[in-house]
């Protein structure tokens, strides 16, 4: 027992002197401050009807097509910004290689650097027949980092066109990147679904007049190609598509479509994410999630989904309770659970109250009624905010 004693002695003055002297020997000189574990910026939500809600972000671009930051960087922010999961979503179209190629071209043996494509332009057949990448590799990588914080990453890929004409769209859990692209878009799309990828289309306003489909884009949803709509894509919402995802019976999500780092585009506590409610912590329980389109959308404190789960998950983080009556009213105590804010209103009354988070209000009716709250921070169909009966 003694000498387990003073070998344990032993091992706390290393780990002191560690601390105090992280670089070479002790100098009297420095004082060393004590380092502190990294800390995450965490948003608390209740399980909602039994399910357990993930933070997603669906859209974002590393230094393999024209992001900023390498796909480790990528995880790294999103962790640290309250992300569970990641989809890399690299254009198959941007690439920054050409630089780096010119600059080890003398280590080729003829001097030269192969030939690079770094964006496409009057695309042709060899254009997707001769692609010097593997566009695989910033999955691969973003997988390994993730490891270390036990995030989910969806492999995607963002297939790239003219925005204004053709657009963009994100395939989700693709199997394999390079087998995917074509020079015709529906091909592309036809070829990500072939691997049961499910696509996603991508800011369809971006550099359009309308929101409205055209012509292609009428033939896509038609063929039943399209799986869901980014609704909001960085801090640009577009209300009319939740109609069309609760008419079409499509699934609503975010991106940030970070190209910067995350602290340039960050405008808000929390960045823009989706809301998953899974069953289960796995990229498995995340498709699901997705697939029965049980998701919600988050943007400097505006909450937008399909009516039905933006009130479950209202009703999930609000706790009601009576706390005094008299013969013609009574008064509920009404407790936010989450880190979220909520703006409501009463029916009859114009004045809108912040139900911030961790913190209680109290609201009185007449005695008898319900209490009835339009969430001012919520949105459905279009423009319009939800009303919800709260017992």
């Amino acid at each position: 027992m003694k000498r387990k004693l003073l070998f344990a002695a032993l091992l706390l003055t290393l780990a002191a002197t560690a601390v105090a002297t992280p670089y070479g020997p002790p100098n009297p000189d420095l004082l060393t401050m004590r380092k502190y574990p990294t800390q995450r910026r965490e948003m608390v939500l209740p399980k909602v009807k039994g399910f357990t809600v993930l933070t997603g972000d669906f859209h974002v671009h590393t230094m393999y097509s024209d992001g900023v930051a390498t796909p480790e960087m990528r995880v790294d922010e999103a962790w640290f910004d309250g992300i569970d999961v990641l989809a890399i979503t690299d254009h198959e179209s941007h690439r920054h290689g050409k630089n780096y190629l010119q600059y080890v071209a003398k280590y080729f043996p003829d001097g030269k650097a192969p030939k690079y494509q770094s964006r496409m332009k009057n695309i042709s057949p060899d254009d997707f027949d001769k692609i010097p990448v593997d566009l695989n590799q910033s999955v691969r990588e973003a997988q390994k980092r993730a490891e270390k914080y036990g995030m989910i990453i969806v492999p995607g890929i963002e297939i790239t066109r003219n925005p204004s004409k053709i657009g963009h769209y994100n395939a989700l859990f693709t199997k394999d990147n390079n087998t995917i692209i074509d020079k015709d878009v529906t091909k592309s799309i036809e070829n990500a679904r072939a691997q049961k990828a499910l696509i996603m289309h991508n800011h369809p306003w971006w550099r359009t007049k309308t929101t409205d489909k055209n012509e292609l884009h009428k033939k896509l949803y038609a063929a039943g190609l399209i799986d869901g709509v980014e609704v909001v894509n960085g801090v640009t919402f577009a209300p009319k598509m939740v109609r069309r995802c609760v008419e079409e019976n499509l699934f609503m999500a975010t991106g940030t479509d970070i190209h910067g780092i995350s602290n340039v585009n960050a405008t808000d506590k929390y960045r823009t994410m989706t809301f998953l409610m899974t069953k289960q912590h796995s990229l498995k329980g995340v498709r699901q999630a997705i697939e029965k389109h049980r998701t919600l959308c988050y943007v400097r404190g505006q909450i937008i989904g399909s009516e039905q789960w933006l009130g479950e998950f209202f009703k999930a983080c609000v706790q009601l309770k009576p706390v005094a009556a008299t013969d013609k009213s009574v008064t509920y105590a009404l407790t936010n659970v989450s880190s979220l804010e909520f703006k409501v209103h009463l029916p009859d009354d114009s004045k809108q109250y912040t139900i911030s988070p961790f913190r209680t209000v109290q609201f009185s009716v007449a005695k008898g009624e319900a209490l009835q709250l339009t969430v001012d921070n919520m949105w459905h169909m279009d423009e319009q905010h939800p009303t919800f009966t709260l017992k």
